[in-house]
């Protein structure tokens, strides 16, 4: 999340930094949509909002943001697509294993739930 080289009293002074970006996380998930249903954004372009993805995934790992990661366009674009080049292919894979652990910790929330109204009602 922050380079090795911070010192402890540097990420305490950040941490409330980034939390400043809670309230305009739904503008910048917005910003990166448009930017990957774009044809013509380019590659470049591509690999900085995966990115972004990641890096925000990154950010708030006690769930925050779990409701804008579970948009469905975020799971379909973090599919990878041929004719990218390697570094891009890493970032999206990147962007992916930072994001999957926050919806998949949501699924198995719900499925536990599931079981649990299930056997309620029966």
């Amino acid at each position: 999340m922050f380079p090795l080289f911070l010192s402890t009293r540097a990420y305490f002074v950040l941490v409330p930094i980034v939390q400043l970006l809670v309230s305009h996380a739904p503008a910048i998930f917005e910003l990166v949509q448009k930017v990957l249903a774009d044809d013509n954004s380019g590659e470049p372009l591509d690999k900085l909002a995966y990115g972004v993805i990641g890096d925000l995934a990154d950010a708030f790992p006690n769930g925050e943001l779990k409701p804008l990661l579970l948009a469905e366009w975020i799971a379909a674009s973090l599919v990878l697509r041929k004719g990218y080049d390697k570094e891009t292919k890493t970032t999206v894979k990147w962007a992916r294993e930072v994001t999957v652990p926050s919806i998949s910790r949501l699924i198995v929330i719900y499925l536990l739930l599931l079981q649990m109204v299930k056997r309620a009602t029966a």
